[in-house]
């Protein structure tokens, strides 16, 4: 799961905690407070190894642990939080994603999908396309499409919000759909598909109905599209870094030294060139160099996965 939104000034980062970091300021030693330029303050969130954060474009924050029914929602920038509804069963969450409407999000929670358009409030169950749910944690929200991996290789493609889906074939070689990212591109979408011995790139150019296996394979986990520049794409695994800069047809390996955490995500800087965050690292030259985020940072102090823009301030 890729994750972006463009704002011009703040980061939000969440792994086992979310905090606030100022985006171009680094040196960081010590998690509360400011440390030079670095702004960062905790917020009051529990439940678990985080699995999925996305920032909203109205702001609203969407969380998701790894533990039983741990979706947690905050429309005030993380001030408050609201959990799962009373008598919710959902299972340890695995992804999230931000649908069509900002109050609408979409998650992975066990081996089902579930849907809210109120912000958490609620939720509903999507079906897959043979009613036998078996998502993956792969899922992504594009071009009017919801696209939700499954275990068994396919992926399943809504064009109504996920009322009734399609199934689609990467390849018959394929056994479990890694993970999914939107392009800008018109009704361009990638997927990272596993054989049991590697994980294959596959593209999309008609919203998820067919794909093409682009001869790219490795041991990746994510793959990510740049939201500005469709011919930017990063693939990312443990100890692993590629990006393309030819819209996918060819990767170098950009791996940084230290490189751990494999989260990808897209910043706009203003008045300065781009980034792209893979963990704690970023770039702004395709990966030529890599700046480390918790460079002076004590161990229980690093920020290591799921930054993100926030498109508030």
């Amino acid at each position: 799961m890729n994750t972006y939104s463009r704002i011009p000034t703040r980061l939000a980062a969440f792994a086992l905690m979310i905090s606030a970091l100022v985006a171009d300021a680094f040196a960081q030693s010590a998690f509360e407070g400011t440390q030079g330029a670095v702004e960062r303050s905790a917020l009051p969130i529990y439940g678990g190894q985080a699995e999925g954060f996305v920032v909203a474009s109205n702001g609203n924050l969407y969380a998701g642990l790894g533990s039983p029914s741990g979706i947690f929602c905050s429309t005030d920038g993380g001030t408050s939080w609201s959990g799962p509804p009373v008598g919710s069963d959902f299972g340890s969450i695995a992804a999230v994603a931000e649908g069509e409407t900002p109050n609408t999000v979409y998650m992975i929670a066990g081996i089902d999908a579930y849907k809210s358009t109120d912000a958490c409030a609620s939720w509903s169950q999507l079906e897959a396309s043979d009613g036998n749910n078996d998502f993956s944690r792969a899922i992504a929200y594009g071009h009017d499409r919801l696209l939700i991996g499954r275990r068994d290789g396919l992926i399943d493609v809504s064009s109504n919000n996920g009322t009734s889906f399609t199934a689609t074939t990467l390849s018959g070689a394929i056994t479990e759909v890694l993970d999914i990212a939107v392009s800008p591109s018109d009704d361009v979408f990638f997927a990272l598909g596993s054989n049991n011995a590697t994980a294959l790139l596959f593209k999309s150019i008609d919203a998820g109905a067919t794909w093409a296996d682009t001869g790219v394979s490795g041991n990746y986990r994510l793959v990510g599209v740049n939201p500005e520049n469709p011919g930017v794409v990063v693939l990312a695994g443990m100890d692993l870094v590629a990006i393309s800069t030819d819209g996918g047809t060819t990767f170098n390996d950009v791996t940084p030294m230290g490189h751990r955490r494999n989260e990808i995500t897209f910043v706009d800087i203003p008045n300065a060139a781009d980034r792209i965050y893979v963990g704690s690292n970023w770039t702004s030259d395709n990966g030529t160099t890599w700046t480390d985020i918790n460079d002076g940072a004590t161990t229980d102090s690093e920020l290591n996965a799921f930054l993100q823009q926030d498109p508030t301030t």
